[in-house]
């Protein structure tokens, strides 16, 4: 089965991405392929420790940080998209992490003033959940302060655990969120979204 062309299908079809953003999202999936020696209907048989191989490859070739995450990024949106429509019974890429968090808390942090930080917002309030929110997806997804804050409902998609964020030049790529972050997402829209829209706002 051709899985690739059915992800992209999806990303126009059903997510609405520019042609350029599939097109990005194809060229790093066939480039995953070739170093993998494989053909494009075996990426479902790719196992965890073959795209741990792959990203410690590209760090060994001294490939920049922001391109590898690129890169899994896209591994990442594709192995998701192969679980929501049930292709797979197990993530191969789940636990994989390109080794850097985009956004970096000052390196004079420890981990429990880190900790701290994250835990500082009040949650029994709407403001306090939002900021959390805000807090851990920054810390988790590296995206910008600029790009958060215009994300959409509907560039967000929590079975997939991803959002769709504009970056600089209106350039949109898929961010994947971890476990934690994805879980405070969805308590905001849930719980405290409502409390800040306007009368005009959905």
């Amino acid at each position: 089965m051709d899985y690739l062309a059915l992800f992209m299908e999806y990303l126009q079809v059903e997510l609405g991405l520019s042609d350029n953003t599939r097109l990005s999202y194809q060229r790093d999936l066939k480039i995953f392929c070739k170093a993998l020696s494989i053909s494009e209907d075996k990426l479902a048989e790719v196992q965890r420790s073959q795209i741990i191989g792959y990203i410690t490859k590209l760090k060994l070739q001294g490939r920049a940080a922001s391109t590898i995450a690129r890169k899994l990024a896209a591994i990442k949106a594709f192995y998701r998209f192969m679980i929501t429509e049930n292709y797979l019974r197990t993530d191969p890429a789940e636990a994989v992490e390109a080794g850097t968090k985009g956004v970096h808390l000052p390196k004079v942090l420890t981990e429990a003033e880190v900790k701290a930080l994250l835990e500082a917002p009040d949650l029994s309030s709407a403001e306090g959940l939002r900021d959390r929110t805000m807090l851990e997806m920054l810390y988790a997804t590296g995206m910008r302060v600029s790009e958060l804050v215009t994300v959409k409902t509907a560039s967000v998609n929590l079975s997939m655990r991803y959002v769709i964020a504009f970056g600089k030049g209106s350039k949109e790529r898929i961010v994947p969120l971890g476990s934690v972050a994805a879980e405070f997402l969805q308590r905001y829209i849930s719980e405290a979204r409502s409390s800040f829209l306007t009368e005009n706002e959905t």
